[in-house]
């Protein structure tokens, strides 16, 4: 016998639509929505689920189904013709992110067998309770409207797993309102940036925040329906930031590569893929923070509000191998033994790790030191490091910054590259030349080979004194 489920849910006041797919059978599923003075009118009952058409998440391969409707005067609704074509295994159930300002949310899952295509769901409701408090910086000062927007206020059931109907509306002075909540059961309150605000992970059942769960004291219990609890409220410190490029001479146009950080031991981190990182269990949270933001489309990516401890960070992009962060410019690997441990200190808790870049896809590196004029010793100022095809034509070459005088190549594809030295302003400095010495003219200038999966070390530079720039090379900088 075949079975196939779907999730019944309602919610009050307005109507959301995300795409109805057309019926494909006679399923119907209905009921009757009361509550302690009988049958109540005028409240939203939806269903929801997942169709997926091949292997996927929403937006590929799948689409969300959530028709809705009304309860009558009677409190009846009904769903008829119910869109049932595919098998169990090809799509996912799952409960739409709605809750109610007057009712709390409540959601129930109906069978349909191929014996059973009509099956009556009914539901008792009540008052919906609420959670509140403020939010703002751990100095007492507000937060910006830009940083309340990138704020996310979420609410985890005590027992154990992410409660994710429940998110909260912040306001302009940084107070907000969990509403919704059903009486009986027990929550914690966490709030954390979206990865672009630089606040660290806090929770909360009271009137102080704390950045590990296991350090909260109880729980906030909503006891009976319409219970209203204030006062929970969070302290926002700032935290550490990892932040860098994915270099690659792939097509990158549509960037969907995310960067993704893991607080976790090496042995674990070697296990840790994007679905376990993301899961819904309050457990993975308390144990393992994680991180995951988009790439820009410059390549660009920065990681913040890293409480103190320690770090291992990856790039992801749907059907590439994975690629680990091992250490400044742009060295990364597949092999996740290789990982580079970020150790974030309480001492310096808003330390920046900067250069920590990726290179995906195939081809050749180029690296080497910047010497001060005695050829010994690195430099100490920052300087940037281009790679050219051609030193008569100054294009937007791929480029990267020293630290301590050290750098890295992004992947290029196998060829011969010309490279200049710029200064921390952007200002040219030389050509490289066959000693390491720098030179005005690109005549004196020497290309460097690289083949597919090499990478030529000890091309350093010697920086003696400020290179006058020839004139020709002043008109290719102003073009």
């Amino acid at each position: 016998m075949t079975r196939k489920y779907v999730l019944v849910f309602f919610s009050i006041l307005v109507v959301w639509f995300l795409g109805v797919v057309a019926p494909a059978s006679a399923a119907t599923i209905y009921g009757t929505v009361t509550d302690s003075n009988g049958p109540v009118a005028d409240v939203r009952v939806g269903l929801s689920r997942v169709v997926c058409t091949s292997y996927g998440y929403v937006g590929k391969g799948c689409t969300l189904w959530s028709p809705s409707t009304y309860t009558a005067t009677d409190g009846t609704y009904s769903f008829v013709d119910i869109f049932l074509e595919d098998p169990i295994d090809e799509y996912t159930v799952v409960v739409a992110n709605i809750s109610s300002s007057l009712y709390a949310y409540q959601s129930k899952e109906a069978e349909i067998t191929e014996e059973v295509q009509s099956v009556q769901v009914n539901f008792e409701i009540e008052l919906a309770s609420t959670i509140s408090g403020t939010l703002h910086r751990a100095d007492g000062t507000l937060l910006t409207a830009d940083e309340l927007e990138k704020i996310k206020v979420q609410l985890y059931q005590a027992e154990g797993g992410i409660f994710f109907p429940y998110f909260a509306s912040v306001e302009s002075d940084g107070r907000y309102t969990l509403s919704g909540l059903p009486s009986g059961r027990s929550f914690n309150v966490s709030v954390r940036g979206d990865g672009t605000v630089n606040y660290i992970l806090e929770w909360s059942t009271g009137a102080v925040s704390v950045p590990d769960p296991l350090e909260l004291t109880g729980a906030i219990e909503i006891t009976s329906p319409g219970s209203q609890i204030d006062g929970v409220n969070f302290q926002l410190d700032s935290g550490a930031t990892i932040e860098g490029k994915i270099y690659s001479n792939a097509e990158m146009s549509a960037y969907s590569y995310k960067v993704i950080v893991t607080g976790s031991t090496a042995e674990d981190a070697c296990s840790l893929g994007l679905i376990s990182i993301t899961s819904d269990s309050i457990e993975s949270v308390i144990t393992t923070d994680y991180y995951v933001v988009d790439v820009q489309e410059d390549g660009s990516y920065a990681v913040t509000g890293l409480r103190p401890g320690s770090y291992y960070a990856k790039s992801y992009h749907y059907g590439d191998t994975d690629e680990w962060l091992t250490g400044i410019n742009t060295d990364s690997s597949p092999n996740c033994q290789q990982a580079e441990r970020l150790i974030v200190t309480s001492a310096e808790p808003e330390q920046v790790f900067e250069q920590r870049n990726f290179q995906v896809g195939t081809g050749g590196n180029i690296s080497g030191t910047v010497f001060q004029a005695d050829g010994q010793t690195p430099v100490d100022g920052a300087y940037r490091v281009r790679f050219q095809e051609s030193c008569t034509t100054v294009g937007d070459e791929p480029e990267v910054t020293t630290v301590s005088g050290q750098y890295t190549s992004p992947v290029l594809p196998a060829g011969d590259y010309f490279l200049d030295l710029l200064n921390e302003a952007g200002e040219f400095v030389g050509w490289r030349t066959a000693s390491g010495a720098l030179s005005a003219d690109c005549a004196d200038a020497v290309a460097i080979h690289v083949d597919e999966d090499q990478t030529r070390t000890g091309v350093d530079f010697i920086v003696k004194e400020r290179i006058i720039l020839t004139p020709v090379y002043q008109m290719l900088l102003l073009k």
